[in-house]
């Protein structure tokens, strides 16, 4: 029998599979080759271990001590005399630090003078010195207050709360709470469109093509002229040299343009223009507006006018269950609405019979001479109506496996808990048989290997898992009339305003609120861009003062050595000022703040004026002197986009290597290498995706996420003044990661399925983007949970039946607790260890937070990143980045002396992209070995056997769930070692290019290099 420990159930397939994929993933042996491949460079590079100030941290440690006292104290009465003595020992402590720091100060200032140092740098310090001083003597005067009001205990209470809100609000380091909205990174989106307006309609220039006028009539109106705004270029209508090729391999012909794009670009219903003629081509889907967008591009670089018409639509719902891939009506109609379109379902008795909506299509004005009944003007020609968003698809069916080859959950989940840590109650697990459960999920996979060997030997991943594909028109002549009938028309546009835009603004704020520096622009021009903001020193002093803390150049022909850097910067002498790039130029910079300071960066997602929920802002605290990109992921990470970053790697290196460092910024290295992490995270986790939709039988639309990449600092301290700065390493937070996600047949626990199973894989793969780059140790929550495991931690589920008995046995500080508290009464399921765990000597935690309804959620670890780190000492990833980040503040043009030092680093990047011609030796057997035998075993297995394991425990909100997810992502990726016998490192490689470049057919031996 099952033992009834439902959440020790969700735990142990949560702790078992995600150790499992852990132990087989493509970080573990990307770590493995990385190292091996930099044992055979010249390691000139290492880095002395990042001391701070002793004595500033032992204060500041005392003080944290203090607060610990003041709140003891309140809680327990009977702690008064001991805390009075304890109270006593630390202003005897903080006395004897005090001189000691006061004679550090005086030693800097000597130092500064002896420099030469300018006399605005020596006004700092001077200026610090004396804060420090009074806030030193505010927090002794609080003390000993305290001491001398031992008589009265509503005095004594009274000081003690003065001086515990002083020490909280001025004096140490605010930590940030980003879900204290209550909004998580992880969810589907929440539009509240208005309803599709029957506008008093105008007459587009298409409908005279059909209603026989002559040509003066024609010639008189002005709507039907074309104008050169017509065939002009636009934010959205860029007619590139790849746009250029295109309509040229098309003939130029307006035939073969419209259906070159109606047969071969996928519609996703979202609203708004967000992509562009440019990235539309790239990804291979788009919605109404970018897919017009495309082929309007396509039209004018052929010297074809076209334009774009508005209106509203009406579509019968079985055209529409087909358009958007959903069999059930109710959710087919509620799709668009969902994603922010102005929609409404018209109701025929109790049946739905159309969807209506606004839409946008194209006008063309082409040959129409040989059209039957069509008007032209002088020249033959008139406007036509063309819609490329909208088709109709043909369903491939799957393969039921679970019937085929049944997976035993029962059995599993039986030894499984019988040989766990469970604790009581079974709200933990612990200690959890991995062997076990890789033997039962490994002879599983064999068994599906087997079957479609002997069943479907030549069976495609598509004609195993199912989908679906564009039905293909073919035209002799363009149509004269749409697919469906147009209730009115709103207007005809030669090109789209900022009402119809997603749109993007970027603002960094100080601490009181102000405005430090702001930007917006348009998604559809941003989307692929490289966007960061970097710190750049305020004055020319403030540059030559971090100058002097570099290693001074040496001879000709030498590199510096690594052990010269500076293990630290005085952070409160130095003023840096922010700087907001689009792709290396500078768009807006800030005023003034201190080194080390936290601001306030906020991006702001702005939609369309007719959507309902019209801006989604993203909080987070940036350190000033750090760096930082924004990575954009519109839909996916393209193809194309993949090969422009490798090409301008290859370029980079290249320079790097023949020592051309007159051609490279230390801020284009720094915002190219953040990039590049962000991209590589987006593009793996939206493959992942593309296979789990499928698997769970759901339709996905990602709409526009973002990841920002950080290099670091890490900032000491002193009265909440920052002192010192020092190299805090590579860091991703994944702050908007935004699907949205509906059942094909109407079935919500699928659309549940999904949401936890993609956030477990995308938590896996935000630590798992620094291993596979750098080969080095990241860590996330899910190998912090796989940690817990090893070290015999338990992790335990908490909700709002179990929180009052669980939350006491965690290890964690009573702010922590509250958060936790505050989570689970707004209905959210927390999954956390019992306590930290320590990974290479990174102490902290991680944990996941999952509404309840839905199954989206954020993925957080220690600092209040929602995202993963870099936490090695390597040498060479952390030394550089942080000679990096000098190097950027203080706008350094010569590399000639760092070049080689920091080619290391680059060349430890590059491996991801840097690999394809490796990859692309492989024969065209060997590929299609992979795609009949482990490839497609390898997915089905877990779809199968997570799948049983849903059955049989459906009632459990996490645990089932998070098996589907590790099992799809754990096998996919272990049987291909076995097929290969090659790194991981190349496989991840492999997977970008087989996803983005294999043909409809998945024919790999078509794959173009």
């Amino acid at each position: 029998m099952i033992k009834k420990f439902t959440n020790a159930k969700c735990l142990i397939l949560t702790i078992v599979l995600l150790v499992l994929h852990m132990t087989l993933s493509t970080g573990y042996y990307a770590a493995w080759a990385m190292s091996q491949r930099k044992n055979n460079l010249n390691q000139s590079v290492s880095r002395r271990e990042v001391t701070t100030d002793t004595k500033i941290q032992t204060l500041e440690n005392k003080i944290k001590t203090l607060m610990n006292v003041l709140e003891k104290r309140e809680k327990d009465a009977t702690y008064k005399h001991t805390s009075n003595k304890k109270l006593k020992n630390l202003v005897k402590d903080i006395k004897k630090l005090d001189k000691d720091i006061l004679k550090g100060f005086s030693k800097t200032k000597k130092k500064l003078k002896k420099q030469n140092i300018s006399p605005e740098i020596l006004k700092r310090h001077d200026q610090f010195v004396k804060q420090y001083k009074e806030k030193k003597e505010s927090l002794l005067s609080g003390v000993n207050a305290i001491i001398g009001a031992s008589k009265s205990s509503s005095l004594q209470s009274s000081k003690v709360k003065d001086l515990k809100k002083k020490i909280k609000e001025k004096w140490l380091p605010k930590k940030f709470n980003p879900l204290k909205d209550n909004d998580l990174p992880q969810k589907r989106p929440d539009f509240n469109p208005r309803k599709p307006e029957d506008y008093d309609s105008v007459t587009p220039a298409y409908e005279y093509s059909t209603s026989s006028q002559s040509t003066n009539k024609l010639n008189s109106l002005n709507s039907y002229q074309s104008k050169p705004k017509d065939l002009q270029e636009t934010t959205e209508i860029q007619i590139t040299p790849e746009i250029k090729e295109l309509a040229q391999q098309l003939d130029h012909d307006p035939v073969k343009i419209y259906e070159y794009v109606k047969n071969n670009f996928d519609y996703e219903p979202y609203y708004g223009s967000v992509r562009g003629a440019q990235e539309t081509l790239w990804q291979k889907a788009g919605n109404d507006f970018d897919q017009a967008s495309l082929l309007i591009s396509l039209y004018r670089a052929s010297g074809i006018p076209a334009r774009y018409v508005y209106g509203t639509v009406r579509v019968p719902i079985e055209q529409v269950k087909n358009w958007v891939g959903i069999e059930d009506a109710k959710t087919a109609a509620s799709f668009f609405a969902t994603n922010g379109v102005p929609s409404t379902a018209v109701m025929q008795g109790n049946e739905i019979s159309y969807v209506e909506m606004e839409h946008t299509w194209v006008e063309a004005k082409v040959p129409v001479t040989n059209y039957r009944g069509a008007s032209a003007d002088e020249n033959g020609k008139g406007w036509v109506p063309l819609d490329p968003s909208f088709k109709q698809y043909k369903r491939i069916e799957g393969v039921d496996l679970k019937e085929k080859v049944p997976f035993d959950a029962k059995g599993l989940m039986e030894k499984l808990e019988d040989n766990a840590t469970i604790g009581t109650g079974g709200n933990s697990a612990t200690n959890v048989d991995q062997e076990l459960i890789k033997q039962k999920f490994e002879k599983h996979q064999q068994a599906v290997k087997n079957y479609l060997e002997e069943n479907h030997p030549n069976a495609s991943l598509e004609e195993i898992l199912g989908g679906r594909k564009i039905k293909q028109q073919d035209y002799s002549i363009l149509p004269l009339s749409l697919p469906y009938q147009v209730s009115s028309v709103n207007q005809e546009m030669a090109e789209l305003d900022n009402s119809f835009r997603q749109q993007l603004s970027l603002e960094v704020k100080n601490s009181s609120g102000l405005k430090q520096c702001d930007y917006k622009g348009s998604i559809p021009d941003l989307a692929s861009k490289r966007i960061s903001l970097f710190y750049t020193a305020a004055t020319k002093e403030d540059a030559e003062l971090i100058k002097s803390y570099l290693p001074k150049e040496p001879a000709d022909g030498e590199e510096i050595n690594p052990e010269d850097l500076p293990d630290s910067l005085p952070a409160y002498l130095i003023d840096v000022k922010p700087q907001i790039r689009i792709d290396g130029k500078v768009v807006a910079t800030g005023d003034p703040v201190t080194m080390g300071t936290k601001q306030d960066f906020y991006i702001n997602f702005s939609y369309p004026t007719y959507v309902g929920d019209s801006s989604s802002k993203v909080h987070n605290k940036v350190t000033a002197g750090a760096s930082y990109a924004l990575t954009l992921d519109t839909g996916k990470i393209s193809n194309q986009q993949l090969n422009d970053k490798m090409s301008k790697l290859k370029q980079m290196k290249k320079h790097l290597k023949e020592k051309n460092f007159n051609q490279l910024s230390p801020k284009e290295l720094a915002g190219d290498m953040l990039h590049n992490i962000g991209i590589s995270y987006f593009s793996e986790l939206d493959m992942f995706n593309e296979l789990l939709a499928k698997s769970t039988g759901v339709r996905s639309i990602r709409l526009t996420s973002t990841a920002v990449t950080a290099m670091d600092l890490k900032v000491s301290y002193i009265f909440g003044m920052p002192r010192n700065v020092s190299p805090g390493g590579l860091s991703i937070d994944v702050d908007r990661d935004i699907h949205s996600v509906l059942s094909i047949t109407g079935n919500e626990e699928q659309r549940k399925n999904y949401n936890m199973v993609s956030g477990v894989i995308s938590s896996y793969l935000e630590g798992d983007v620094f291993e596979q780059a750098f080969g080095s140790k990241g860590i996330s929550t899910i190998h912090i949970f796989k940690c817990a495991n090893r070290q015999g931690i338990p992790l335990y589920t908490i909700n709002q039946d179990n929180i009052n008995s669980v939350l006491p046995k965690l290890e964690y500080s009573e702010d922590k607790k509250h958060k936790f508290r505050d989570l689970v009464n707004n209905g959210k399921v927390i999954t956390v260890p019992k306590k930290k765990v320590n990974i290479k000597g990174w102490n902290g935690t991680g944990y996941i937070v999952l509404n309840s309804d839905d199954g989206t959620g954020a993925y957080m670890i220690s600092g209040g990143l929602s995202g993963g780190k870099l936490i090695d000492n390597l040498k060479d990833v952390i030394g550089e980045s942080w000679l990096i980040s000098l190097l950027t503040l203080i706008s350094y043009k010569n590399l000639g002396p760092i070049g080689g030092y920091i080619y290391t680093l680059h060349d430890a990047l590059t491996p991801n992209f840097m690999s394809y011609k490796k990859m692309l030796k492989l024969t065209s057997d060997q590929y299609n070995y992979i795609k009949d035998l482990e490839f497609v075993a390898t997915c089905i297995s877990y779809i199968g056997a997570a799948t049983a394991l849903l059955a049989i425990t459906p009632f459990i909100p996490v645990g089932a769930s998070f098996a589907l997810g590790m099992g799809i992502a754990t096998y996919f990726i272990s049987s291909l070692i076995k097929a290969y016998k090659r790194t991981l490192l190349d496989i991840w490689t492999f997977f970008l290019r087989y996803y983005y470049c294999v043909n409809l057919n998945n024919k790999f031996k078509q794959i173009k290099v």
